[in-house]
């Protein structure tokens, strides 16, 4: 079996976990060889050169679709961000977008921190290893048209579409991780080569744009002038052709933000920019978020639900100056109680007068 046909995946974890690797023929279900690489330690010699497909921690790339009606040529991976900019968490100017593929005018997007790929570039380079693909860990695994699990470095990770998926921590105790059917592996060696095994759309990769690989004649002095020429023509026709595009986005989007905002925020009026109101609502509920109380009370609350109401979430609200969460949830015919958990604090449930809701509350015991 000659080096070409033979397969390299490799497995980035955080800055202080190990890279984990398997090579091997991905005809056969096994691997030949397999390793982790600490710092300063390198592959060895003599499967260096072989391809080799990167996998990077899924919970550090955004996976997003959006619509865009023009010509593919046209599409801009950064300009359609925007219209997924109600569903991030951070500025879209943050992240460098990618389009990792399209089906009509639905197309796909990753988004990640420049200087996270810079890292992981330098760190492959150190290596001598030269990616031919670079894709989140969740989008290496097979897509049979239904979501699967598998888990890799303590998450799991779940695919739940051909460009989509997330991960989570594996020791998150959540009712998705005991449902459906159980992973096919059970550890990061069996998980890393069954990637190794899939056929993976080399398009989907996060080596574009300015990440792209380097081809060799891509160097030559000739080929940069004319290259430079040729692109600036191409970005000039680009800009004038997509003007008149760009326009029309404009203000569907400007539609579009104050319908959102509408929908949310019903009963309030439209403000200037509905888009900036979000974002301050967003940042106030992560703010929130942030505080170890409200994970405390979280965890008691979801131990406190009862079955039959796991899939009636109607709204949350935290109160973190009085210590209290509640949930108001979808139920008819509720049977109120309140009792004290075993950390001291007030369960309670009650229904809500004239309407088929309740709400379940934990409160601290001041």
């Amino acid at each position: 079996m000659s080096m070409e046909t033979k397969r390299l995946i490799l497995s980035l974890g955080g800055a202080r976990d190990p890279i984990l690797w398997s090579w091997g023929d991905p005809a056969k279900d096994d691997c030949q060889q397999q390793g982790q690489l600490s710092e300063g330690e390198k592959l060895p010699e003599e499967i260096r050169q072989a391809p080799a497909i990167v996998l990077v921690p899924g919970q550090h790339v955004v996976l997003r679709s959006t619509q865009f009606h023009g010509s593919p040529r046209l599409a801009k991976a950064q300009t359609m961000a925007f219209q997924c900019e109600d569903e991030l968490l951070e500025e879209v100017e943050e992240l460098h977008w990618v389009i990792l593929g399209h089906e009509g005018a639905s197309y796909a997007l990753a988004g990640f921190h420049r200087t996270e790929m810079q890292n992981w570039q330098e760190l492959l380079a150190s290596l001598d290893i030269r990616p031919t693909v670079m894709l989140p860990d969740v989008l290496a695994f097979p897509y049979a048209g239904y979501p699967t699990r598998h888990l890799l470095r303590q998450h799991a990770l779940w695919r739940t579409g051909k460009w989509s998926g997330y991960c989570l921590p594996q020791h998150w105790s959540l009712p998705q991780f005991n449902v459906g059917h159980p992973p096919p592996a059970v550890t990061d060696t069996s998980t890393l080569w069954l990637c190794a095994t899939t056929e993976i759309d080399i398009a989907t990769t996060l080596l574009k744009g300015e990440f792209a690989p380097s081809a060799q004649w891509r160097t030559s002095g000739i080929w940069r002038y004319w290259a430079l020429n040729a692109g600036l023509a191409l970005v000039l026709g680009a800009l004038a052709m997509g003007c008149f595009h760009h326009y029309k986005q404009a203000k569907a989007l400007r539609q579009q933000m104050a319908q959102t905002h509408a929908q949310l925020f019903s009963g309030e009026e439209t403000p200037a920019k509905p888009l900036a109101a979000i974002k301050n609502r967003i940042r106030f509920l992560q703010h929130q978020q942030q505080q170890p109380q409200f994970f405390e009370l979280a965890q008691q609350l979801r131990q406190a639900l009862p079955d039959r109401y796991q899939n009636g979430l109607q709204q949350l609200k935290f109160d973190g100056d009085h210590g209290q969460l509640s949930i108001t949830l979808n139920a008819a015919a509720v049977q109120p109680f309140s009792r004290v958990n075993e950390q001291g604090n007030r369960i309670s449930l009650q229904p809500i007068a004239g309407e088929n809701s309740a709400i379940l509350t934990v409160k601290e015991d001041l």
